[in-house]
């Protein structure tokens, strides 16, 4: 029970790039907008993922995102604009890589107030493993469904007598 006296629990306020650390160091791919949701910084747990973020600085997350993750991209930004203190959904954006396949990433856009001002902040997860698996499921799936299509076919061993 709290003493009446005492004053409740309030976490510090932190400044901008406290909040930035923080979320580079909780997520395998970091992004940092501006508030006209241009990449700042974008950075990735993994060094081996370095390069496929490196060129994203200065350019719209729009421009970064395929062509069938637009939409979820705006979802994404208009969950948190109709109420700020909503958890918001997570969403998976596929980000277009030149001669590559997609990178698809889950995500989750905050708004974090500082003491400078408001920080806008996406975390994601790699998806990468997750889809690696599913693709092997779906093959072994598929080797399963032609393997009984094919003793489906196989003539009958009864023996007429």
């Amino acid at each position: 029970m709290r003493d009446q006296n005492s004053k409740p629990f309030s976490f510090p306020r932190i400044g901008q790039n406290q909040v930035v650390t923080l979320a580079v160091q909780s997520a395998d791919f970091t992004i940092h907008l501006s508030s006209d949701l241009s990449v700042l910084q974008a950075t990735a747990a993994q060094n081996d993922d370095l390069a496929l973020c490196a060129d994203w600085a200065g350019k719209p997350l729009q421009d970064l995102v395929s062509t069938d993750s637009l939409a979820k991209l705006e979802n994404m930004f208009a969950d948190n604009a109709a109420d700020p203190d909503c958890e918001g959904r997570w969403r998976h954006l596929n980000f277009d890589r030149q001669g590559a396949d997609p990178l698809p990433l889950l995500l989750k856009f905050f708004v974090f107030e500082t003491e400078t001002g408001d920080v806008n902040i996406i975390i994601g997860r790699d998806l990468r493993p997750v889809l690696g698996t599913q693709k092997m499921l779906q093959r072994e799936l598929n080797r399963l469904e032609r393997e009984r299509q094919s003793l489906s076919m196989r003539p009958s061993n009864t023996f007429n007598q």
